[in-house]
């Protein structure tokens, strides 16, 4: 796994030509550093810009964009967190964009984001965002995130601009009533009506007053949020104790992800019961086939993908699960890539269960793959043994035997047995 010792980073600065409004770029250790000029805001704001690790090798993809406020602070956990969950292939990749919104002295800090909040999302919008646009390969998928003051800003700033923003990942957002935030939200739902839109929230149960004004929000999206909103709120009580309100953002964006690209993660099953429950072969299907049209993946289920529902019944020995799932997968090429010990040990398993014939179609596919490893040459023989087909069966076990004495096989002397076995059944 990549090393993400990110809070170790150092900047080195390289002058470059490029738009005088985006001057001066400075090359960070993880990502770039993009001064903007601002005309909006009448003053230079920077932007910190992380691409993925195929942005450059893959020049025909387009990429989402993760946008984060305060990025001074955040920047470098989404980064983390990108390149954590693709490496587990929970998410696909996206590009990461920290956005300086910092401002000292907390009156500051709420005039920022609430009095001049017009003007700070007009700045992202027109000359964030449409920047990000030009210069990069982006998808039309752009996540906002935002904690406390960014984060009240941020959901507000979400459902004004659903054609800017598809998803909003707010935690503590904060204040919702004292600016009447809350009434406007309210107003903005039924606009939501025609946009598929996304919405994360986090709190804690100990933020106080931040908790208590985003229970009104949850109470109001229970009561008023369109079909089209696919909201989710959690509270994260991991940490008990007066850092909670600091620490949400650092859960929140982790299960925020987690949560928007809750289909892109291989599908698995803690039990036979949930995957019967969930609708079966049918239902595995039919996840994947959407999970390759919303994010432009190949068809079908990916290799990793049969092997863990393959073991589902294997481990739990359904041999009824174990079937329905085997039978289709060996049908769509799933032996022929399989490691070896594991196509031997579900080939056995079939034995184990009366069904030799599946158990040959798994051995024929070994011993065209390894046509010069004896091993799969002597399961074959021993599978026509138990379909009582001797001719063959000797025939395997003859090839299993020339092929242990030229590659000086540790096995050799069980090849000879089993051969003898087959020659003695055949008399």
């Amino acid at each position: 796994m990549r090393t993400l010792y990110f809070l170790l980073a150092v900047l080195f600065v390289r002058s470059l030509s490029i738009d005088p409004a985006y001057a001066q770029e400075t090359d960070l250790e993880i990502g770039t550093r993009i001064p903007v000029t601002s005309t909006v805001l009448n003053e230079t704001r920077d932007i910190m810009v992380y691409l993925p690790d195929s942005y450059e090798e893959r020049p025909e993809k387009e990429y989402p964009v993760l946008y984060l406020l305060n990025g001074n602070t955040w920047f470098l956990h989404g980064v983390t967190l990108e390149q954590t969950f693709t490496e587990l292939n929970l998410t696909p990749e996206f590009i990461v964009v920290g956005i300086d919104t910092d401002v000292e002295g907390p009156n500051a800090r709420y005039a920022f984001f609430t009095e001049g909040a017009s003007l700070l999302l007009d700045f992202i919008e027109n000359e964030v965002v449409d920047y990000i646009d030009k210069t990069y390969r982006t998808s039309t998928e752009h996540m906002l995130f935002g904690w406390e003051y960014a984060g009240a800003f941020a959901l507000e700033s979400v459902l004004k601009k659903p054609t800017v923003f598809s998803a909003g990942f707010i935690t503590s957002p904060w204040p919702l009533i004292d600016d009447a935030r809350i009434e406007r939200i309210n107003d903005l739902l039924p606009s939501l009506s025609d946009y598929e839109s996304f919405m994360y929230i986090a709190t804690a149960s100990n933020e106080g007053v931040v908790a208590e004004e985003a229970n009104e929000l949850i109470q109001l999206l229970d009561e008023k949020a369109p079909e089209s909103l696919r909201w989710v709120h959690e509270s994260l009580d991991y940490e008990a104790s007066i850092f909670s309100h600091r620490t949400t953002p650092l859960g929140g964006l982790y299960h925020a992800l987690r949560a928007y690209y809750h289909d892109y993660a291989r599908l698995e099953f803690t039990s036979i019961e949930q995957y019967v429950d969930s609708g079966g072969l049918e239902n595995v299907l039919d996840f994947y086939t959407k999970r390759a049209r919303r994010y432009d993946l190949e068809s079908g289920i990916p290799e990793e993908g049969m092997f863990r529902l393959a073991r589902l019944g294997f481990d739990n020995n359904n041999y009824a699960v174990f079937d329905e799932l085997m039978s289709h997968f060996i049908d769509i090429g799933f032996i022929e890539n399989l490691n070896p010990n594991w196509s031997i040990r579900f080939a056995e398993y079939y034995v184990q269960n009366q069904n030799p014939n599946k158990a040959r179609d798994i051995y024929k596919i070994m011993t065209n793959r390894f046509p010069n490893e004896p091993t799969p040459f002597n399961r074959l023989g021993r599978v026509y043994q138990v379909l009582g087909d001797k001719a063959k069966a000797i025939q395997q076990h003859k090839k299993a035997v020339e092929l242990a004495k030229s590659r000086g096989h540790r096995n050799l002397s069980q090849f000879e047995k089993d051969l003898a076995n087959a020659k003695k059944a055949d008399n």
